[in-house]
């Protein structure tokens, strides 16, 4: 079964091959291929963060994840800025990547708390 951050990232990708799609159409192939890149590489490290066999591991793949989340919320911004993307449906996919964004980072943090937990009890 998925978790809700799998769930939300497998949602966000779709809407994102359905933008990539009409951006082809339009001709805007620089903004299709980079929001469809850097968007599809969210869910991606996501479904590897699951199969990491270390915390480290585990932290790395989910920040490259939260790192690609940022490099897609500038391409989105760029293509609301430049009117290739109507506000309104920039905005709402804007939106959704903010909620894996924050998902994202309270799961880093939280990972990296555990682990400095781990570490301090087992010192103890």
């Amino acid at each position: 079964m998925k978790n809700i951050l799998q769930q939300k990232s497998a949602s966000f990708s779709l809407q994102l091959i359905e933008l990539s799609n009409q951006l082809r159409k339009s001709k805007d192939l620089v903004f299709a291929d980079e929001i469809l890149r850097s968007g599809l590489s969210i869910g991606q490290n996501i479904e590897n963060s699951r199969h990491r066999k270390n915390v480290d591991g585990f932290i790395s793949t989910l920040s490259d994840s939260y790192s690609d989340a940022k490099s897609t919320e500038y391409w989105l911004q760029l293509l609301k800025e430049s009117k290739k993307l109507p506000t309104k449906e920039a905005d709402s996919i804007i939106s959704s990547l903010d909620e894996i964004q924050k998902i994202l980072y309270s799961s880093i943090s939280t990972a990296k708390k555990n682990q400095k937990e781990k570490i301090e009890t087992t010192k103890s």
